[in-house]
């Protein structure tokens, strides 16, 4: 039980790290195929969505030598929704897809945790 819990504690950090909510550069050897691996990185993306959706305008609050998004750095005191999520890079997907690989990982690791527990033949546990 505790090395079941030391993997979980470990992978689950791991795929925060490289869903790209805390870390959004990663090393070259990860930036390719890890953030598809992690279910964190459809839920922020598909989150990011929900909420720069629309044809909403935000203002530019930020002192000019902090803003980050390109029209507001331009010195325009407004920005829509599209150029938040161009400069977010969370415009490949769309909200539907995300919620589908969502789905589609939920699915798939619980049909491999049930092969896990229906095929391996382990009998240290309680009988």
């Amino acid at each position: 039980m505790q090395q079941a819990l030391v993997a979980a504690t470990v992978s689950i950090l791991g795929l925060m790290l490289v869903g790209g909510f805390f870390i959004s550069n990663l090393p070259g050897w990860l930036n390719g195929w890890a953030p598809y691996l992690s279910f964190f990185t459809y839920s922020f993306n598909a989150s990011r969505q929900f909420q720069f959706r629309g044809d909403y305008t935000y203002t530019c609050n930020l002192p000019s030598d902090q803003r980050v998004i390109p029209a507001c750095k331009n010195g325009a005191q407004t920005f829509t929704g599209a150029e938040a999520l161009h400069y977010l890079e969370a415009d490949g997907l769309s909200i539907g897809a995300n919620f589908g690989c969502l789905i589609a990982m939920l699915v798939g690791f619980r049909y491999f945790a049930y092969l896990a527990l229906r095929f391996l033949k382990n009998h240290q546990g309680r009988m």
